[in-house]
C-alpha cells in the first residue's frame, strides 16, 4: 500500500504536546463572496432612473440563454443565435 497524506497523519490533544511545541491554527473556512450585479443589471437600474432622459441610441439587450433555443431545429439554432446578436 502506498503512504499518503492521510495514512501519515495523527490527531493528538494539545494537553499531550510539550510546552513549547508550535502548533498550525486551523484552516479559516471558505466564505462565498456575495453575488455582485452584472454590468447589464446596473446598467438596467440606470436606465430605470434616468426614465426618458435615458439615450434612444443605447439599446440593452439580455443574452438569448440556451433554453429558449431548445426546441428550435439545430441546423436553424446558429442562424437565429446569430440574428439574435446586435453586430
Amino acid at each position: 500500500m502506498r503512504a499518503t497524506a492521510v495514512r501519515s497523519l495523527e490527531v493528538i490533544k494539545k494537553s499531550v504536546l510539550e510546552n513549547g511545541v508550535r502548533v498550525v491554527p486551523r484552516i479559516q473556512p471558505l466564505t462565498r463572496a456575495t453575488r455582485e450585479p452584472t454590468v447589464l443589471e446596473l446598467l438596467q437600474e440606470r436606465r430605470k432612473a434616468a426614465g426618458a432622459q435615458w439615450p434612444a441610441n443605447i439599446r440593452l439587450e439580455p443574452a438569448v440563454p440556451k433554453t429558449a433555443l431548445v426546441d428550435v431545429e439545430r441546423h436553424a439554432r446558429r442562424k437565429l443565435k446569430l440574428l439574435t446578436r446586435e453586430r
